[in-house]
């Protein structure tokens, strides 16, 4: 059987042909993309328009007016609202590596785009059962959201939220969006595909196991 990427090389030229100047072409990560280049190169003996390549994480980037924050400036900001917060004098050293516990939990809430204000309010009800910070896990969420906003940069999921919460499909850069080689989404992706598919600007190359797909009517045939 051939390539994953081979067969979708194949279909896209077949439904696009040799001009995909307007086609940027996401993947999971980037490096699927220097295989995939290859196999479209080699539909054609004449020359190719060539796509955009993009990662998803790079495609969110472009999208947002925010720019991904430098990981230690990220838990930095977050330090300093955290000690307003709490009246804590802990160490940013002591912080650190809880600090980054924090946001990977906020960007969570954000790729998932979960209501932010009910989940901590749900937790505050709970809070005889954790440490007290719980009570202040909305305010440092909301205040770190304001603050990152102000300096223009943000964490991931918040970006990724950013984007979807502005999202007009129809100013998007390029005319299809071809998403290849994705299987679980969160939620963000999941909003971002149906507008995209809605707006008529997207195709789906879906990686699913063939075996998954075909168990039930193997299981059927066993009966």
């Amino acid at each position: 059987m051939k390539a994953f990427l081979q067969l979708v090389a194949q279909d896209l030229y077949c439904k696009i042909g040799n001009d995909l100047s307007r086609t940027a072409i996401i993947f999971p990560n980037k490096r699927a993309s220097l295989f995939f280049n290859e196999h479209l190169a080699n539909q054609s003996d004449q020359p190719l328009w060539s796509p955009a390549y993009l990662s998803i994480s790079e495609l969110f980037q472009h999208l947002s007016v925010l720019k991904l924050g430098d990981p230690i400036r990220l838990v930095c900001e977050l330090y300093k609202i955290f000690r307003e917060e709490t009246n804590s004098d802990e160490s940013l050293d002591d912080f650190y590596f809880w600090g980054e516990l924090l946001i990977s939990d906020f960007d969570d809430v954000d790729k998932n785009l979960v209501h932010a204000d009910k989940l901590f309010t749900n937790l505050q009800d709970l809070k005889e059962k954790f440490i007290s910070l719980w009570d202040k896990l909305g305010d440092i969420y909301r205040r770190y959201h304001k603050k990152l906003e102000e300096l223009g940069f943000a964490y991931e999921g918040m970006l990724y939220r950013n984007v979807i919460e502005q999202l007009e499909p129809d100013s998007l850069k390029y005319d299809c969006y071809v998403f290849v080689g994705f299987n679980v989404l969160n939620k963000v992706e999941t909003h971002f595909f149906q507008q995209l598919q809605n707006a008529g600007k997207a195709l789906f190359y879906w990686d699913y196991d063939v075996f998954y797909t075909q168990l039930p009517s193997r299981q059927k045939q066993r009966h």
